[in-house]
């Protein structure tokens, strides 16, 4: 049985008392729960002293950051695949550049799409490998310097 969930020995109207009290949030107070149940201040001080009120309140309000927690850890994750999947495709777009060297063949609209997804670490790779440059609003790819990067490391194989 869950802290919150109701106690042995209490009554159905101390219990839903107690609901009403949680149901506050940060608003709630013993006088609040007297005031909208219209039960008198001393018995509802009473139900929350014997029935451990503050206590149950703290551990429900633990179990609902608990689940906040994990549903924006389980947000955070389908974001992170969500980017993953646009930081490949990104991947795709540069790869084919390099390989046919005609960034005509890749839309302006393909490369405005990507940047506005937040997929731009392949994008940020390429700029540090010194193969492209952002502005605002554009991408420039620079095939030559691509090109001279690869016949380095062809250099170096030999």
């Amino acid at each position: 049985m869950k802290i919150w969930e109701r106690q042995k020995k209490e009554s159905e109207k101390a219990f839903a008392a107690f609901k009403m009290f949680l149901d506050l949030g940060d608003e709630r107070t013993q006088q609040k729960v007297a005031e909208k149940s219209n039960k008198d201040a001393s018995l509802i001080h009473r139900w929350a002293s014997d029935y451990n009120w503050q206590e149950r309140a703290r551990a429900w309000d633990n179990s609902l950051l608990e689940l906040k927690r994990r549903n924006y850890a389980k947000r955070y994750n389908q974001f992170l695949d969500k980017q993953f999947k646009g930081n490949e495709r990104i991947q795709e777009l540069l790869l084919k550049v390099l390989e046919e060297k005609d960034i005509a063949k890749i839309s302006w609209k393909s490369w405005t799409e990507l940047y506005r997804s937040n997929c731009t670490e392949m994008i940020e790779l390429a700029k540090s490998l010194g193969v492209a440059t952002t502005t605002d609003n554009e991408i420039t790819i620079n095939i030559t310097a691509a090109e001279k990067q690869e016949s380095v490391k062809s250099d170096d194989d030999k």
